[in-house]
């Protein structure tokens, strides 16, 4: 009877050991993450945070400082079609 006692308080000062260990960790985590996508405001792709155009709609993201045209501002069918005309 001792023994089983004395495994049952072991085995619960291991568990809430560990559960303290991986909640520690686990906030850690969370902190240090950057974000490296966000979205385009005209297509809502995901794209990376660095990017200044997007690849899928080709518009200009903001955060460009002095960079603007007047392709920017339309959906992609419109931007091809005046690059083809």
């Amino acid at each position: 009877l001792n023994t089983i006692l004395s495994f049952i308080i072991v085995a619960f000062c291991v568990f809430f050991l560990v559960k303290q260990v991986n909640r520690l960790k686990r906030k850690e985590d969370v902190t240090s993450v950057a974000p490296t996508q966000k979205s385009c405001q005209y297509c809502f792709t995901s794209i990376s945070i660095k990017a200044t155009r997007c690849p899928f709609c080709t518009s200009e993201l903001s955060g460009t400082e002095g960079k603007s045209s007047a392709s920017s501002h339309f959906p992609v069918k419109f931007c091809l079609v005046q690059r083809i005309v």
